[in-house]
């Protein structure tokens, strides 16, 4: 079966993980400037010129209404397919960790935490290529603006070939919503205790930069991080529900 097209050529709506955000902003010593998108990995969230996940300033505004479990789980489980694609449920567990500990931090709600550095994960109008992802639902039914062909290049040949059908991916979709529900009820827990941002490989000079520290957190596409003073019990595994 094949997979969803999930174009590696990054443009600016396209950038990846909480390390993205570090665009435009300066936050003491953790200033920095986003990375070329041509060097960017598979899916990833938009991040417009946000501080990152652990620079974000705290919010004046109240904590808003706590999302039902039901939109938390949607939501997730749309951002997991954006980073990681279908398959990779560490990455879901890990990202909704980050977003907890953020959420905990500047008093909001994991979701409200998200759309302060994933803005366009969260517009459903997007018409890019991949803004079919943010209009998949809890029905399964096929996403508005699914692509039906995809280009390659080849030897500086444009090619052009039929996408698998919607149908192909339903079930894949409907198990990351289910594994995301788990997620947020907590049924399922990240395989690492601490994680502060995540990125891809294209990431790893700049998180050295930052001093940012990988931590193991199961079988991830992405690379999840710690800050330094975090690092030690962050690096120690807990026990996961299978």
């Amino acid at each position: 079966m094949g997979r969803p097209h999930i174009p590696t050529r990054r443009s600016p709506e396209r950038a990846r993980g909480p390390l993205r955000t570090l665009r435009r902003r300066s936050v003491g010593r953790w200033r920095v400037h986003l990375v070329a998108f041509a060097t960017a990995l598979s899916a990833s969230v938009v991040l417009h010129g946000t501080a990152s996940a652990q620079d974000l300033p705290p919010s004046p505004e109240p904590a808003p209404t706590a999302e039902t479990s039901a939109e938390q789980a949607l939501w997730l489980a749309r951002l997991c397919v954006h980073e990681a694609g279908f398959h990779s449920p560490d990455d879901c567990r890990a990202i909704w960790r980050v977003l907890e500990r953020g959420a905990r931090r500047h008093r909001t709600t994991p979701i409200g935490f998200a759309r302060r550095y994933s803005r366009t994960i969260f517009d459903t109008t997007r018409s890019d290529p991949r803004g079919w992802i943010t209009r998949l639902d809890a029905t399964g039914e096929e996403p508005a603006g699914f692509p039906t062909e995809v280009e390659h290049e080849v030897d500086g040949r444009r090619l052009t070939h039929r996408h698998p059908p919607w149908a192909s991916f339903r079930e894949d979709w409907l198990r990351t919503l289910a594994v995301c529900q788990r997620i947020v009820n907590g049924e399922l827990r990240a395989r690492c205790r601490a994680p502060d941002d995540w990125g891809g490989a294209m990431d790893a000079e700049r998180a050295a930069r930052l001093g940012l520290i990988p931590i193991p957190c199961g079988t991830t596409h992405n690379t999840f991080y710690a800050r330094p003073q975090r690092s030690r019990p962050a690096a120690r595994r807990v026990q996961i529900v299978p």
